[in-house]
């Protein structure tokens, strides 16, 4: 992942203090992504009402690299997200 995702986003919430006290903030791959929002069930761990759109993981389309694979948030489908321009993210700890 290049880009301001990593260059700010990233770089802001990584930076010490560090957001909530932790810096190995990422971006989820596309299962990760999809295992949060819990694409199964009716409400997904990480619908409070308050997302809306398209999200993007780290996980690259292996057909054409300028699009990532994603998921919307309300229609919980997978989908694929240009890399150009404004894309939502979440940042995950671990893995």
């Amino acid at each position: 992942m290049d880009g301001t995702i990593v260059s700010e986003f990233l770089a802001t919430l990584n930076t010490a203090p560090c957001f909530a006290d932790h810096c190995d903030w990422r971006i989820p791959n596309w299962n990760e992504l999809e295992s949060i929002v819990s694409l199964d069930i009716s409400y997904p761990l990480v619908d409070d009402g308050s997302l809306r759109g398209e999200y993007a993981s780290a996980t690259s389309d292996a057909a054409d690299t300028n699009l990532a694979w994603g998921v919307d948030i309300r229609s919980r489908e997978s989908v694929e997200i240009s890399k150009v321009g404004t894309v939502r993210v979440r940042a995950v700890r671990g893995g």
